[in-house]
C-alpha cells in the first residue's frame, strides 16, 4: 500500500491530491491493506474508501507544509505559482533580485499579497551570488525548487549577450549547485519557446532539434536545457 508511509490510518486525504486511486465503492467499504484504512474526500461529498496504488511525489492537497523554493517569484508566471502553492499548503521561499528589465512597480504588486502570509519568505538576492542563494537553501531546507528566474527580453539580449550568459546560465549552474549541495526531492527549471529560433513548423513541438536560436537569450535558455 502506497500510502503507508505517507499517512497515518483513518486519514482524511483531500481527493485533489494527486494520487492515482482504485476505487471500492462510494459507500464506506472497508479494506485492509498493510493495515492502514483511508478515507478520500472531495469537499462535503460523501467520503470514499479506496485502495492507494500509486503516490505520485507532488502532492497538490495533502503535504506535512513541504516548502518550495521559487527563483524569479515576483515575476508573472513566479507570482501565480507562489499564489497556487500557498492556497495548496505549501510553505513558499520566493528568491528574486528585482532585475528592473520590467517595472519594478509590476513586480511589487505581483508579491505584495503574499507579504502578510505567515508561509511565504521572500529573499531579495540575485541568483549570481552563489553564497547568498546557498545561504537561503541551507536556512529553509526546502523540499522542492523551481527554477524559473532569468534576464528576460530577446531584443536587448543582442546588445548585452554577457549580461544574459552571466544571469541565465551562471545563475543556472548556481541553482543546480545549490539543489545539489542541499539535496531536493525534485526540481523545475523553466525554459523558453525561443529555443526554437526561426522554426518553420507552427505550433512548435518539443522533439524539434531546437538547435538555431536567434538571440543569444534563446541560445541561454537551449544551452540550460542541457
Amino acid at each position: 500500500c502506497a500510502c503507508k508511509d505517507e499517512f497515518p490510518a483513518g486519514h482524511k486525504i483531500p481527493l485533489a491530491a494527486h494520487v492515482r486511486l482504485v476505487f471500492i465503492k462510494r459507500k464506506a467499504e472497508r479494506f485492509q491493506q498493510c493495515g492502514n484504512s483511508c478515507e478520500f474526500v472531495h469537499g462535503n461529498a460523501a467520503p470514499r474508501r479506496a485502495v492507494v496504488i500509486e503516490m505520485r511525489p507532488f502532492y497538490t492537497g495533502y503535504n506535512t507544509m513541504k516548502t518550495v523554493l521559487v527563483t524569479g517569484a515576483a515575476g508573472f508566471i513566479g507570482s501565480n505559482l507562489t499564489k497556487i502553492l500557498l492556497e495548496e499548503g505549501y510553505r513558499v521561499v520566493g528568491v528574486d533580485n528585482f532585475d528592473d528589465t520590467y517595472d519594478l512597480r509590476f513586480k511589487e504588486a505581483n508579491i505584495a499579497p503574499f507579504l502578510d502570509n505567515a508561509n511565504f519568505k521572500l529573499e531579495r538576492i540575485d541568483i549570481r551570488d552563489m553564497d547568498a542563494l546557498a545561504s537561503v537553501f541551507e536556512a529553509e531546507k526546502p523540499s522542492y525548487a523551481v527554477h524559473l528566474a532569468a534576464k528576460a527580453d530577446t531584443r536587448k539580449a543582442v546588445d548585452m549577450p554577457r549580461l544574459y550568459t552571466s544571469v541565465n546560465i551562471d545563475g543556472t549552474l548556481n541553482f543546480l549547485e545549490a539543489c545539489r549541495q542541499y539535496p531536493v526531492l525534485n526540481l523545475v527549471i523553466a525554459s523558453s519557446s525561443s529555443v526554437y529560433g526561426n522554426s518553420s513548423r507552427v505550433p512548435f513541438t518539443e522533439d524539434e532539434p531546437a538547435d538555431r536560436p536567434l538571440s543569444p537569450y534563446g541560445a541561454t535558455k537551449r544551452a540550460v536545457e542541457h
